[in-house]
């Protein structure tokens, strides 16, 4: 059985540029959410939630990435028109699957 090492290890550049990049664009991603009415999560702040005519969409920031998911075709169309003509983003489609430690 091979033995499992915990390392860490220091960047000297942040991958994305900027030092606060990311920090940056969760913040305006995260005030663009709530100011369309979403709700953030109370046990995990990167899920925001919406109900809209008793249909609900969930949204997911995972790292780089936006995941989301409704009962409802509607609402993800809306969502994803909106979330298009707000930032500069592209549509890959259908999540087939999820990992997650």
């Amino acid at each position: 059985m091979t033995k499992i090492r915990n390392y860490a290890c220091r960047l000297k550049k942040e991958l994305y540029g900027l030092k606060q990049a990311h920090r940056a664009s969760y913040s305006n991603l995260d005030n663009y959410l709530l100011k369309c009415g979403f709700k953030r999560g109370a046990d995990d702040i990167n899920i925001y939630v919406k109900t809209k005519d008793n249909k609900l969409i969930v949204v997911v920031l995972y790292v780089d990435d936006i995941i989301f998911a409704s009962d409802s075709n509607l609402l993800v169309n809306e969502f994803a028109t909106n979330m298009k003509a707000e930032f500069e983003m592209s549509i890959l489609g259908e999540l087939s699957y999820f990992f997650r430690f």
